[in-house]
């Protein structure tokens, strides 16, 4: 169902009376019309953005073809209100409550220029932790300006566990084929093995790496130790986990493999990171910003 130029102007006249305060509008709106359609309140947000850069209130429509124009105005406008009542809701979803086709509901998202965006990960934080993170952050930049080699003396350490299961996203993993080849990820496997490693550098200096081989069947467990370093570990995964792997000895191979890709230019990183996230730390007063650099 279409929403006409008369009910758009009567949105744009209350949204003004509310003092552009879109809750309040829609209360008055639905308060004056309670048997019209009632907008959310990001139509009101919309509607003053078309009126002021497109110089009309119906969403622009030009160049397109297909369905009657107050059908597709309609359907984008409730495609487009669904979405944003919650935007964690799949496109599928919004289809089905919008009575939309995906392809529709897809392409509608697309030309308002809305993205699907990934959370990022991140640690707990306790409510004592945030003055901690601040004092930290503000010591380290000290120390880095007395010393701009500082960063280069700190011993990063990090440990991380290889199994054979590794990790595997769906949604991440594409074969392009003409036809559909039915391909498919063998899990859950019934012989297991792991590899916990605990890498470090200093500067562009190599420390060592602890490697405990642990085998189900919980023989004698070798201790290996070698040169390598501790860098991004998705880095890593990518290539360890990029084939399925059938032997612990394969693994192991194939860590030494993906450490010995890692350049001068990925050690000189992890100093010049640490500085900018300390920065970063202090401007959102300790609290969580892995999102944002």
């Amino acid at each position: 169902m279409s929403i006409s130029n008369e009910e758009y102007l009567e949105m744009m006249l209350i949204y003004g009376e509310c003092n552009r305060n879109a809750a309040a509008a829609v209360r008055e709106y639905t308060g004056r019309f309670p048997n019209r359609r009632h907008p959310h309140q990001h139509v009101f947000h919309r509607l003053l953005h078309r009126a002021r850069e497109e110089g009309s209130f119906q969403p622009s429509r030009k160049g397109r073809a297909g369905a009657p124009r107050n059908v597709r105005v309609g359907s984008e406008e409730q495609v487009l209100e669904n979405m944003e009542a919650d935007p964690r809701r799949s496109v599928r979803c919004v289809a089905q409550m919008s009575g939309c086709s995906r392809s529709t509901t897809h392409r509608i998202l697309q030309e308002r220029r809305l993205h699907p965006y990934h959370y990022t990960r991140v640690q707990h934080l306790r409510p004592t932790d945030y003055p901690r993170r601040v004092h930290f952050a503000q010591w380290l930049l000290r120390q880095n300006e007395l010393n701009p080699d500082f960063s280069r003396r700190i011993l990063f350490t990090d440990e991380c566990s290889f199994s054979r299961e590794g990790m595997f996203n769906a949604h991440n993993w594409h074969f392009w084929a003409h036809e559909n080849p039915h391909l498919t990820r063998v899990r859950a496997y019934q012989e297991r093995f792991t590899i916990n490693l605990w890498a470090g550098i200093i500067g562009t200096t190599v420390v060592k790496i602890l490697m405990h081989l642990i085998k189900l069947s919980l023989n004698s467990v070798p201790v290996f130790l070698g040169g390598t370093v501790c860098v991004t570990w998705n880095q890593i995964k990518n290539y360890v986990y990029r084939e399925p792997l059938d032997m612990l000895e394969e693994l192991e191979e194939r860590l030494h493999e993906a450490y010995a890709t890692v350049t001068p230019e990925m050690l000189n990183n992890t100093q010049h990171n640490i500085i900018r996230r300390a920065r970063t730390c202090i401007e959102v007063n300790g609290g969580h910003f892995e999102h944002i650099v």
